[in-house]
């Protein structure tokens, strides 16, 4: 399992695992700024689209992503979610 798959590709830990070795596991990646990419990566593991969590209540999650110069904010809260860039 790979817990922040990010897109599957940059900063993967298991993408040379699957690519040499025949790996097949799950891509763990609950940010769905970056999901569309993960999945357009075409790995070979399964896909959870989830976020993991110490608690088993909702919590408000803080997601920082660097985009080229502009960075992204998702805030989770109560299963609604909330997206602003500047």
């Amino acid at each position: 399992m790979e817990a922040g798959a990010f897109n599957g590709i940059q900063e993967s830990n298991s993408l040379i695992l699957e690519r040499d070795m025949e790996w097949t596991g799950l891509l763990v990646e609950g940010n769905s700024f970056i999901l569309t990419e993960l999945r357009l990566a075409y790995r070979k593991a399964w896909i959870a689209d989830v976020g993991l969590a110490l608690t088993p209540h909702p919590q408000k999650v803080n997601h920082y992503i660097q985009a080229g110069s502009k960075i992204l904010m998702k805030i989770i809260t109560k299963g609604q979610v909330h997206a602003s860039s500047w």
